[in-house]
């Protein structure tokens, strides 16, 4: 495939191949990159017409530039399939009479990618983040009244000490359901 996209880009062509796979060269002014800095992810989506996605830019100074990005034409699949394991843990894995915190590791997640998520939702006028919105739905549920929370989990450094244990230092992305019957005030402070 890389083969092909190669080929694509040094010919200049938009084409179709196999598996319902489009190749698409657009032109855009480099100017909408200079300065960019925390921007860039914004610039990018518009550029190349996705949503959040791993774009790469690749180029040299005076001569132009490849900005790179890959999008399935099929809905992501990964928040769904996240949330169904789980809705399964919530159902099978806890009481549902006393509370339940859920914890998901979100491996290939930097502590500081997660941070920059969780940093998006307090900016002014930006939409929820995908992760929020399902989080929300699944809090909401009424057959998960007895989980008080989810947490999504970045990896980190991990640090062995001399008594056995070990220390990881990811961040937390937490979502409290508040509205619970079984929350706690003292819930609250968990991961503060």
């Amino acid at each position: 495939m890389a083969q092909k996209i190669k080929r694509q880009i040094i010919s200049n062509n938009k084409c179709y191949l196999e598996g319902g796979i489009e190749i698409r060269l657009e032109e855009f002014n480099l100017n909408q990159l200079e300065g960019a800095g925390d921007n860039l992810r914004e610039i990018a989506d518009r550029i190349t017409g996705t949503d959040n996605r791993q774009v790469m830019l690749m180029g040299r100074r005076g001569r132009g530039c490849i900005l790179f990005s890959v999008q399935s034409r099929k809905d992501d699949a990964l928040l769904e399939a996240m949330f169904q394991t789980l809705s399964d843990a919530a159902k099978y894995q806890l009481s549902k009479t006393r509370p339940g915190l859920l914890f998901a590791g979100l491996h290939g997640v930097s502590r500081r990618d997660l941070a920059e998520l969780a940093h998006l939702e307090s900016v002014p006028g930006k939409l929820p983040t995908a992760l929020r919105v399902h989080a929300s739905r699944f809090l909401d549920s009424e057959s998960r009244r007895h989980v008080i929370g989810t947490c999504f989990a970045s990896r980190g450094a991990i640090t062995h000490m001399d008594n056995g244990a070990s220390s990881e230092s990811g961040a937390v992305y937490y979502f409290a359901n508040d509205l619970s019957s079984l929350w706690r005030g003292e819930f609250g402070g968990l991961f503060k």
